[in-house]
């Protein structure tokens, strides 16, 4: 299942408009990137939030295909988007709601308090190829 997860979250990044270069690294190797405008760039393979992914992807058979960091009221957050083990979901996991924002599947890792993080569905807002968590 993980080559069908693998091909839905390059879908949902090209339908989030993020960079060409980002799209194609995830089709080639999996390589995700922090997407908002503050962090941007390649996670690469030797930090916490890589060890985070891993965790994840193993944990709950997901696909993590992008992250957004966050300030929250309660602290940081890293908001790790993400494919679901079950195609019935697939058609969920990416939801438009206007011209630039969405809706989208995520898990939410509280890095202060790890026990209160979460999956769920965030607003996003896409522009110029970066992402914005919204709410």
């Amino acid at each position: 299942m993980i080559e069908g997860q693998h091909k839905k979250a390059a879908e949902h990044l090209m339908a989030l408009g993020v960079e060409p270069a980002v799209v194609e690294a995830f089709k080639k190797d999996g390589t995700v990137y922090l997407l908002d405008l503050l962090n941007y760039g390649k996670i690469g393979t030797a930090g916490l939030i890589h060890q985070k992914i891993r965790q994840i992807e193993r944990g709950h058979n997901v696909v993590v295909y992008g992250a957004i960091c966050t300030q929250m009221y309660f602290g940081y957050t890293v908001n790790f988007l993400v494919t679901s083990p079950y195609k019935e979901d697939w058609p969920q996991e990416l939801v438009r709601t206007g011209e630039y924002s969405y809706r989208a599947y995520a898990y939410c890792w509280n890095t202060a308090e790890d026990y209160l993080s979460e999956f769920g569905m965030i607003g996003i807002s896409s522009v110029s190829g970066t992402l914005d968590r919204i709410t």
